[in-house]
This record gives structure tokens, C-alpha cells and sequence, in this order.
């Protein structure tokens, strides 16, 4: 029979007991640099929680000020076919009443119709989500799939928009150049009016600019939908 002494024992008892404080030790370190990691990482997702934040109100401002240039452009347009007698439908809202009953600024008019607010959205808290790898810290998985598809639908409408409009901008620019309107900002309403009657094309150039201002004004509402219920998405995750 094996007999284990009692120094033997009183060793095997010192080497037990020396493990086990440095399973311990170990299993403490990593529990507490666990603990120090999560903190941090919290600090850094409430970080950019907030960065998100200003940058979908700074999305919902950009969104705003498009859509008043648009409601400018399409009231504009509305003005300027009034003058000339030509036929169109006018839009649902506006209500700047008849031309000739107010001060006509045939040049501000003209400039009007040609402006266009070009739309950027402000990506600099997802960029850099993207770029250093630090979407692990976003605990809620479906905001991450929310702001994924927010910032893909973000860029695939304003490019639609930029695409659609340029040639809208170009073609009625020339159209105002060869009737000799932009030219001359000191026509009269009666005057303006006799150009834009007697040419056509100003006619349709300026009924595809009306279209084009009041399918922006469209979009850009369902864009604003979108930028609210994100932004009420991460400001409730930040709380």
C-alpha cells in the first residue's frame, strides 16, 4: 500500500494551494481587464452615439434648406409661366398669387429657377465607425443594420437627385440664353411674359424645371422620414 508521509503531504497540499491562487490571480486579471474593456468600450460607442447624432441633424438641416430652394425653384417657375400664359398645373402649397399683382423681379426670378442646392450629408461618425474597425462596440445590432441601410439609402437618393437635375439645370440655362432673357434682367413683366410665349422650348424648360423642383420637394420628404426615425433610433440607444 502507497503511504504519502506527512511532509509529502503538507507539500502536495502548498502546491494545490499555489495553483489554485494562480488560477485565481489569473481568472481575476481577466475578469478585471474585461470589466476595464467594456468600460471602455461604453465610453467609446456613447462617443459616437453622439457623433451620429449631430450628424443626422445636421443631415435633417441639410434636408430642410434643399427643400427650400426646391419650394423656391418650383414658385419661381410657377411665376415665370404665369407671365408667359403657358399652361401648366400648379402645385399643391404655394400660394405667391398673381404675378401681376406684386413686385416682379424678372432677374431674381430668372435666378431663381436656375438654383439649385447641391445635397451632402454629413458622414464623418460612420466613416470613421467603418474605418477603425469599432462597430464591435455598438452593442445593439439592429441600429448597426439600421445605420448601414440609412447611409446606403442616403447615397443612392442624393446621387439620383444630382444625376436628375444637372441636365434639368443645363438645358434651361440655354434655353434662357438663346431667347436673350439671362441676358437682360431689366425687362419688364409684359416683355418677359412676350418671350417665354413666343418660344417653346423656354416653355417645356420651364415646365421640366417645375416638374423636377416638385419631384425633389417628394423625395426629399421621404428622405426627411428617413433621417427622423434614425435619429430617434440612436438618441434612444444613447440614453
Amino acid at each position: 500500500m502507497f503511504v504519502i508521509s506527512k511532509g509529502e503531504r503538507r507539500t502536495v497540499l502548498l502546491l494545490l494551494a499555489e495553483f489554485f491562487i494562480v488560477v485565481v490571480s489569473v481568472l481575476v486579471a481577466i475578469w478585471l481587464e474585461n470589466v476595464r474593456q467594456r468600460s471602455q468600450d461604453r465610453a467609446l460607442e456613447q462617443q459616437y452615439l453622439e457623433e451620429l447624432e449631430e450628424d443626422l441633424q445636421m443631415d435633417l438641416q441639410e434636408v430642410d434648406n434643399t427643400r427650400k430652394t426646391a419650394r423656391a425653384r418650383l414658385e419661381a417657375a410657377e411665376d415665370l409661366m404665369r407671365a408667359g400664359n403657358c399652361s401648366f398645373t400648379p402645385s399643391r402649397g404655394t400660394s405667391r398669387g398673381d404675378a401681376d399683382a406684386r413686385l416682379f423681379d424678372a432677374g431674381q426670378e430668372i435666378e431663381t429657377v436656375l438654383e439649385i442646392h447641391v445635397i451632402d450629408g454629413a458622414q464623418a461618425a460612420i466613416q470613421e465607425l467603418q474605418g477603425s474597425g469599432n462597430f464591435r462596440v455598438m452593442q445593439n445590432r439592429d441600429l448597426v443594420r439600421d445605420l448601414h441601410n440609412y447611409y446606403s439609402d442616403w447615397d443612392r437618393k442624393v446621387e439620383g437627385e444630382h444625376g436628375q437635375l444637372r441636365p434639368d439645370l443645363v438645358h434651361l440655362r440655354r434655353a434662357l440664353s438663346t431667347a436673350g432673357v439671362a441676358a437682360n434682367h431689366g425687362k419688364s413683366l409684359e416683355e418677359l411674359g412676350a418671350i417665354i410665349a413666343a418660344s417653346d422650348v423656354l416653355k417645356a424648360e420651364l415646365r421640366q424645371a417645375h416638374y423636377q423642383a416638385a419631384r425633389q420637394i417628394t423625395r426629399l420628404t421621404k428622405l426627411e422620414r428617413n433621417v427622423r426615425k434614425t435619429l430617434a433610433s440612436v438618441r434612444s440607444e444613447a440614453r
